[in-house]
Order: C-alpha cells, then structure tokens, then sequence
C-alpha cells in the first residue's frame, strides 16, 4: 500500500479517529494472496499489540467454509484474539411477511412455498432478487430459482 510506517501505527492512527471497528465482509472469499498477506499484517498488529486491544474486528464467513479459515488467516490470531459467533438465521414467516408489505410484487413468490424458500429465505438472496429483479423488463416475474436468479446477476 505504500505506507512507510508500521501496521500498528497506522491502526493507532486510525482508532484516534472514530471506533475502532474494522469490518470484513466474506473473509473466507479473499482469494488474492496479496490481500491474503494485508489481512493477516493487520489481524496479527491488532492481536500482538497490547494497546490495539480497543479494535473490534468483526467478519462474514459462510458456516461451511469455518474450517477452512485457517489455511487463508494465521491460526496464531485466532489464539490470540477473543472470538464470538453470531449466526443469521434465516428469515422466518414474520419477517417474509414484512417483506411482503413492503415489496408488494414479491407476494405472489411468497406464495409459492417451498420453492422459493431457497432465495427468499436468505437475507442476501433476498437483497439480490429485490435489487437485481427490479433492473429485469417491466413487469417481468422475478427470478424463482437460485440459477434464474445467478443467470439475472
């Protein structure tokens, strides 16, 4: 990145100008090894630094994909830092239901049951059919599959 001091410092910096919370979003997804190392410099600076304790790191990760987090993160950080899970479930019949007040072109999938409840059951597949289904012709039926929906993103 060509910063001419160390990670510490910077993130030092960088806590004096807000809360220091640093968000990732699909950890498990970095493929480029040069990210790979940016990554693991600042996770270790925060985990090796008494004084970088006030950071908050906070990750996406796919439940699957937990036990490969290692081969792409430095094991010694996740010894050294405090960690807690929080699981999104998906979304139950109150909150479809809210969806539906909302996003009245969506009742007629709502409807349908069990297979839409792939797609409208995960928030971020919701997001992608209200976002990417609203760019489809017209008044055209939104996607009802995960495909129909990957081949519309």
């Amino acid at each position: 990145m060509g910063i001419g001091t160390d990670c510490a410092e910077v993130l030092t910096d960088l806590a004096g100008a807000g809360e220091p919370i640093w968000f990732i979003d699909g950890i498990d997804k970095i493929i480029d090894p040069v990210v790979q190392v940016t990554v693991n410099d600042i996770l270790r600076a925060i985990a090796a630094t008494p004084y970088l304790s006030v950071w908050k790191v906070v990750v996406t990760v796919r439940e699957q994909n937990l036990r490969h987090l290692e081969t792409r993160i430095d094991g010694t950080v996740f010894k050294e830092l405090p960690l807690a899970s929080v699981t999104v479930t998906p979304l139950g019949s109150d909150e479809r239901n809210t969806v539906g007040t909302y996003f009245p072109r969506l009742r007629p999938l709502l409807a349908q049951g069990a297979i839409i409840d792939v797609i409208l059951h995960r928030p971020f597949f919701l997001n992608a059919l209200l976002t990417l289904g609203s760019q489809s012709q017209g008044d055209a039926q939104p996607p009802v599959t995960e495909v129909a929906l990957l081949e519309l993103w």
